[in-house]
């Protein structure tokens, strides 16, 4: 499917008027307008959902973005599979989005995608940002898919 800059705005625009798909669990115990604010700002799925849709239709004129992926270190789960996943590598504070393209003096671009507004980064995400920057790969914590856009593009200018 190729997407336009009009269709991911309006498709972001639904999904920020409280289209199917954002839950917030806490938004009905908050005062109406804060719940109506929670709403308009998409959540940190969301954001990546929208970061990888806007790459698959900028793949056409910059081929390297198939090389962008998403690393499923996050999220909850149970504490089996949780111990399974730790057991196989998954390790806590890993960013969230990998572009392994070299340019520059960069080996690759790393991206923690926070929301555009709220979410705080954890000391063990701060630890990994920091020493993948040490060893080479620019590492960015980006606020919300449109901020992330803008420095994959400047990256792979460079």
């Amino acid at each position: 499917m190729r997407w336009t800059e009009d269709d991911l705005r309006g498709w972001q625009a639904g999904r920020q008027s409280g289209g199917k798909g954002h839950r917030d669990k806490a938004a009905h115990k908050r005062r109406p307008a804060a719940a109506a604010q929670a709403r308009e700002t998409p959540s940190e799925d969301e954001e990546q959902i929208m970061l990888f849709a806007w790459a698959a239709w900028r793949m056409r004129t910059m081929p390297e973005l198939n090389w962008l992926y998403h690393i499923p270190n996050g999220g909850s789960r149970n504490r089996a599979e949780a111990g399974k996943l730790r057991a196989m590598g998954v390790r806590q504070g890993v960013p969230d989005v990998a572009l392994d393209v070299a340019r520059g003096e960069w080996h690759g671009l790393r991206i923690e995608l926070k929301r555009r507004d709220g979410g705080r980064l954890s000391a063990a995400q701060q630890i990994w940002l920091r020493q993948l920057t040490q060893h080479g790969y620019r590492a960015e914590v980006c606020r919300g898919w449109e901020a992330a856009a803008q420095v994959i593009e400047d990256y792979l200018r460079s």
